[in-house]
């Protein structure tokens, strides 16, 4: 999780919201990254779940569901700081976990 949370952050690099929405490579990057992140807090074991309650977990795994399904009405922008802010308070993955 944190590599693939870590790429995304390089993909956007200082890419404002309007050059974001602008550059296609970027955003299939970007979304690609948090695919695979939101996969991995989908399964994440329950024990580390339980041991980092403060990390949102569901909300990481849906964002997820919406970008591969193509829901539609998700603000991208609004949802990479936060899924960053909470991995850096889970503290590192540990070994066996897909979070690493």
């Amino acid at each position: 999780m944190v590599a693939y949370g870590e790429r995304a952050r390089r993909h956007l690099g200082d890419t404002n919201a309007e050059g974001f929405a602008a550059d296609e490579k970027t955003q299939d990057g970007v979304v690609r990254c948090l695919a695979i992140v939101g996969e991995a807090a989908w399964k994440m074991s329950k024990g580390v779940k339980a041991a980092h309650p403060e990390v949102p977990w569901p909300l990481i795994a849906g964002m997820r569901h919406k970008l591969v399904h193509d829901y539609g009405g998700g603000r991208l922008g609004d949802r990479v700081p936060r899924c960053g802010r909470a991995r850096a308070r889970a503290g590192p993955a540990s070994a066996g976990d897909p979070g690493r």
